[in-house]
């Protein structure tokens, strides 16, 4: 299974249960990883992402659509730049245009190491940033705080994309900034930023959003759970 917060209570409870400073997880294959804080807490995976590009000192980065924003502003605050591209594409946009630093939400790539996700890799880059910082809570601290929200609809004929993408569009009433079709369509009003996608591996339609305003995530649910 995926090492989601839903599927790691076990490890929450005995990285509380022995004081660890902090819990590592990974999938089958171990491309991704996970984390939980010593409070038995589950590590948003932007989070982990932008550790990381802060420890590498990372100056270009390529990271996916999904990613929430608190990467960018950490790379761009240690003087570096941010490439969005196409979710699962990115090992070609890095043959493209190179990078210290390769992301997606769950997956770390460190080019230097080599040019494939890693989590064993992601694991051993984050547990250094620890040492050097002194823990994890230093480190998090170091990240702006970003809420977000994930949903899954059902995606059983394309009328029901064009329906969701619309509903939304709707129920942002015009505050939106900008819209972005690079992958999907993404509608960024302000520091917010809702993305609806076509799943590549399943019948679904997936629906990301970050926002700093925790009561914005509220209603944009409300309003997309009545568009399902």
């Amino acid at each position: 299974p995926e090492p989601t917060e839903e599927n790691l209570e076990n490890l929450s409870k005995v990285v509380r249960s022995e004081n660890a400073d902090l819990g590592i997880a990974w999938d089958g294959d171990a491309d991704r990883i996970a984390v939980i804080d010593k409070n038995g807490k589950f590590v948003p995976q932007y989070v982990i992402s932008s550790i990381i590009a802060m420890y590498l000192r990372a100056k270009k980065v390529i990271t996916s659509v999904d990613m929430g924003n608190g990467l960018r502003e950490v790379v761009e605050r240690q003087g570096g730049e941010v490439i969005v591209w196409k979710l699962g594409d990115l090992h070609s946009k890095l043959l493209e245009v190179g990078a210290d630093f390769v992301t997606e939400p769950w997956k770390i790539m460190d080019p230097r190491w080599g040019p494939f996700f890693d989590g064993i890799r992601a694991a051993l880059l984050l547990l250094s940033a620890v040492n050097e910082w002194g823990s994890l809570s230093s480190l998090m601290a170091e990240i702006p705080v970003y809420h977000q929200k994930r949903l899954s609809l059902p995606l059983r004929k394309e009328k029901d994309y064009e329906r969701i993408v619309r509903g939304i569009k709707e129920g942002l009433l015009g505050r939106i900034d900008l819209i972005d079709e690079m992958d999907g369509v993404k509608f960024i009003s302000g520091s917010s930023w809702i993305l609806i996608r076509r799943s590549g591996t399943e019948p679904k339609i997936r629906v990301y959003m970050e926002s700093k305003d925790e009561e914005w995530i509220r209603k944009m649910v409300k309003i997309i759970e009545a568009l399902a």
